[in-house]
């Protein structure tokens, strides 16, 4: 497949701890879910490895999931994705996805790969990537 200007192909190979959660129109319900994820990992001593990220499953309604990284994780990721990387502010999220559905009207499997903290990281530095794949 030919990509895009802007968008990048990006694989994941890991396991993540996972919380279920409910969104609508793709934005989560309870926005509280994400610090619960990272609390859970802190009282137990894991690490939180932002290298990898918290990934959160998108969909328009329903549960999904959001994840940490981690060994003893019940969640496996290994798939291959393309990528649109935003460093941003939460208003941008419902922009880029217009975008990225224009680019690539068969676009399928959302995903969100959070590579900071927004609460200890500065807004315009933080880093996102905006993963999909593509129905043939």
């Amino acid at each position: 497949m030919n990509l895009l200007p802007d968008y990048f192909l990006h694989r994941i190979e890991a396991r993540f701890v996972s919380k279920k959660m409910f969104y609508c129109v793709y934005m989560p319900v309870q926005m509280s879910k994400y610090n619960e994820l990272k609390d859970d990992f802190r009282k137990n001593n894991l690490p939180i490895n932002w290298e990898m990220g918290m990934i959160e499953k998108a969909c328009v309604l329903g549960f999904w999931t959001i994840g940490l990284t981690h060994e003893s994780g019940d969640w496996n990721i290994e798939e291959e994705f393309i990528a649109y990387k935003l460093i941003w502010d939460y208003s941008q999220m419902k922009d880029t996805y217009a975008k990225i559905r224009k680019d690539y009207p068969k676009s399928c499997n959302f995903y969100n790969l959070y590579l900071t903290d927004p609460n200890i990281t500065k807004m315009e530095e933080n880093i996102t990537y905006i993963m999909f794949q593509v129905q043939e």
